[in-house]
């Protein structure tokens, strides 16, 4: 990225000794010179320029001749980041501030404490951006809210009741008889997910996956069908029946599985890829099968470059690519792995990416360990394949 820091090195040649080299960036046949007077180090401190590029190379010219890079590397374009502002109601905020959003269009819904209440909130940007309304008013916490993607309506979420047991539960967000609310899971379960969808017609009935606590840190995967058709949203014929019953899907060691985080199921009726972040190791899962045969699911790690640490998959509406963090920073990769390229750069700590459309993430930031996180959005680039 354009002002970033980086290391250009190169080999000294060993017969003809340079007090000093000249460095040139060579972009698409421009030539621009970094530097006239080198010390020739080996090493030099450069600062990306703000010239973005699909093909440059690095050329090193001393007395005894020149040499370039092996191979081409791009200059991208600097990220478009902005701050969702929510002034005084954000600074009378408890605790870490504002986590978890998922976004959807216009509309976000986080979590966030105030008044010694962890509930969770919902954030309309039609208008422009007013003031969150609460939409959770439980005793203890209420966390993990995912939109119902792409129908809106409807949320599912993770409540803590007084013994101290999370479970998932699903709320409409919207409706003329006030919003609805059931609970999905039975002995437990947090960190939900909707089966979302490429279309909106691409299941008559809404599914769930979420994890349920096992052993010590251990947990399990678990998916259920529900009972009422998408059409009826947002209202749902209470009580909810899980058709059929709650279905384990496979982990990566087996079952159960050690620290699971950020459940995101995509599908497109015909495929579906439920992605989840685990720090034993430190990769992201894709549990993948064919419509609605949950018995045939497999598990695999997505390809990713090495060294990264994913966490915190989200699956852009189109399918086309996964966001997720690593190392303070957010992360783009096509569906298919393998290459993946920075979304934010600098010293500020970003995670929990989720797609409002293809073109726009939200997230959470934090300026430091301590601060309080902070509701950001970054336009997806066009300069990556």
């Amino acid at each position: 990225f354009p002002g970033a820091s980086q290391e250009i090195r190169w080999r000294p040649a060993a017969k003809i000794v340079d007090s000093s080299v000249k460095i040139l960036l060579i972009c698409a046949g421009d030539t621009t010179v970094i530097t006239d007077e080198a010390q020739n180090t080996g090493t030099f401190a450069w600062t990306v320029p703000d010239t973005p590029s699909s093909s440059c190379r690095i050329r090193i010219i001393g007395i005894g001749g020149g040499s370039e890079s092996p191979g081409t590397f791009r200059i991208r374009k600097h990220p478009i980041e902005n701050r969702i502002d929510l002034a005084s109601w954000e600074a009378g905020l408890e605790g870490n501030g504002i986590t978890e959003p998922s976004a959807l269009r216009d509309e976000i819904v986080f979590t966030a404490t105030l008044g010694g209440n962890t509930d969770i909130w919902k954030l309309d940007r039609s208008n422009g951006i007013g003031v969150p309304d609460r939409i959770t008013f439980g005793a203890g916490y209420d966390g993990q809210a995912v939109w119902l993607k792409p129908n809106g309506k409807a949320i599912a979420y993770t409540s803590e009741d007084s013994s101290g047991q999370r479970d998932v539960w699903i709320r409409a967000t919207e409706g003329n008889f006030g919003p609805q609310t059931t609970r999905i899971s039975v002995g437990g379960g947090e960190q939900p997910s909707w089966r979302n969808m490429e279309r909106s017609d691409s299941f008559d009935t809404p599914a769930i996956a979420y994890s349920r606590p096992s052993l010590g840190d251990l947990s399990n995967l678990l998916t259920v069908e529900l009972s009422f058709h998408m059409a009826s949203l947002p209202s749902f014929g209470l009580p909810i029946s899980v058709t059929p019953t709650s279905f384990f899907l496979p982990l990566h060691t087996g079952l159960p599985e050690a620290l699971i985080n950020r459940i995101f199921w995509f599908s497109t009726a015909a495929e579906n890829r439920l992605l989840y972040g685990s720090r034993d190791p430190s990769k992201i899962y894709n549990v993948s099968f064919s419509g609605e045969a949950y018995q045939t699911a497999t598990n695999s790690p997505v390809g990713l470059t090495p060294g990264l640490l994913p966490i915190h998959p989200s699956v852009s509406p189109d399918g086309e690519f996964m966001a997720f963090a690593s190392r303070d920073d957010l992360w783009i990769t096509p569906k298919s792995g393998v290459a993946a390229w920075r979304l934010t750069i600098g010293s500020d700590i970003d995670a929990f990416p989720d797609w409002a459309s293809d073109e726009e993430i939200v997230f959470q930031r934090k300026s430091s360990i301590g601060a309080p996180w902070q509701l950001w959005t970054v336009e997806r680039p066009t300069d990556v394949p």
